[in-house]
């Protein structure tokens, strides 16, 4: 392994929240194994399911991609090569990730995780890597994330601001009240299906996203886990009032309420 070196990267890693409380329910629910392995093999299909190439300056293509996974923990890995326009690989990764996020919270699991730019070491189809990107990745899921939220590294949104370009990525992201930038998954991929001709209705989604939030409160889970559903819930709600405003047209003589969360469930 001679001359072996970092690379400037796109780093993205993810998990399942509250994955060993679904582990421990399996125990004694043989619903929950198959639920729990048709989650993960969606997450490890569409992960991996995803081909990025670069073409160097003097015309060789190069694989630039490389997708591990690992129970619950996905990590995804986009080399920021030279001449590589930045911009479009982030506004890339970031619409794949939202919809992602929406896809499985459909089976009623949610996802946390964290985007950053950094040094890494990896090579496409090997399942080697390490570098201080991954580290700085896992520390927005583990302690900035909280709640059920893909954070972006405020580090990565200076760095791309300051090299110029197109910032459409941006679109993507909103900022909760803690100062923390996440994927505004909810609004950004429902709003698609209104303005996008022939994409697929995202009402059924919004319900869906609803109902997996409702399920989930009802299930009581304890302190913590409640504050995780709060916070989405009030996400839920803001996000879809906000999508009511913008597009009420298409949801002409429909009663809003079934698209939010009642106010029986927030009152904890």
């Amino acid at each position: 392994m001679d001359n072996e070196t970092y690379s400037r990267a796109l780093v993205s890693y993810v998990d399942i929240l509250g994955f060993a409380d679904l582990i421990s329910k399996s125990r004694t629910d043989a619903s929950q194994v198959e639920r729990i392995a048709r989650v993960l093999a969606t997450l490890k299909q569409r992960s991996s399911d995803w081909s990025r190439i670069h073409r160097a300056p003097g015309g060789e293509i190069e694989k630039i991609f490389s997708s591990l996974d690992f129970s619950d923990h996905i990590v995804r890995c986009t080399r920021i090569s030279e001449g590589a326009n930045a911009s479009d690989l982030i506004d890339s990764e970031l619409f794949f990730l939202g919809d992602l996020q929406l896809t499985v919270a459909e089976y009623g699991v949610l996802l946390r995780g964290g985007v950053c730019v950094g040094d890494i070491f990896f090579k496409p189809g090997d399942t080697l890597v390490f570098g201080p990107a991954l580290v700085r990745a896992y520390e927005l899921e583990r302690d900035h994330a909280v709640y059920p939220r893909i954070v972006v590294d405020r580090g990565l949104i200076v760095e791309t601001r300051q090299a110029g370009g197109d910032q459409h990525w941006e679109n993507y992201l909103a900022q909760s009240d803690d100062g923390v930038h996440f994927l505004d998954y909810l609004h950004d991929w429902s709003a698609t299906g209104f303005v996008i001709p022939l994409a697929p209705d995202p009402k059924p989604r919004l319900r869906a996203h609803r109902l997996t939030i409702m399920n989930a409160i009802n299930e009581k889970p304890n302190e913590r886990a409640m504050r995780k559903l709060m916070w989405l819930a009030r996400y839920h709600n803001v996000t879809v009032q906000e999508i009511l405003s913008e597009f009420g047209h298409s949801f002409s003589g429909e009663d809003p309420s079934k698209y939010l969360v009642p106010d029986d469930f927030l009152q904890y």
